[in-house]
């Protein structure tokens, strides 16, 4: 259980707008297959779509604020797995010398995707502090 295949495809596009502002966008699909059926006896295989706006701010040599918002829909081959996501993902960065930290806040917000859908409201919300250290820098 919980083996499966997938073929991603993805695009990003970033245009330098002034020296500090940097905005882009996001377009992904996904194919997911499962080997095994789901307990209804329906196929767990989706597709799944994405877009979505980004930007960078760049605020001072090294350090900079960036976001993104993104449309995801997951086609289900079964209608009750089919849902709609809203991802919202917004972080702060500085690099000094070798080292880098930021932190970064990322919420994911599903909803039903038709009357079909089973799929209930959900939220995650991520928030992440990193370290990074690297001596080539």
């Amino acid at each position: 259980t919980g083996d499966y295949g997938y073929l991603q495809l993805e695009h990003e596009q970033t245009w330098r707008v002034t020296d500090p502002l940097r905005l882009g966008f996001v377009l992904g699909a996904k194919r997911v297959d499962f080997p095994e059926l789901d307990e209804s006896g329906w196929t767990k295989d989706y597709v799944s779509v994405r877009i979505g706006p980004t930007a960078a701010l760049a605020l001072a040599e090294g350090t900079k604020v960036d976001g993104s918002v993104s449309l995801r829909y997951d086609f289900a081959d079964n209608p009750g797995r089919s849902f709609q996501a809203y991802v919202v993902s917004t972080g702060i960065s500085s690099r000094l010398d070798g080292w880098q930290l930021a932190a970064r806040y990322r919420g994911e917000f599903r909803l039903p995707f038709d009357e079909a859908s089973a799929v209930a409201q959900l939220a995650y919300n991520t928030c992440t502090l990193t370290l990074q250290w690297d001596p080539s820098k």
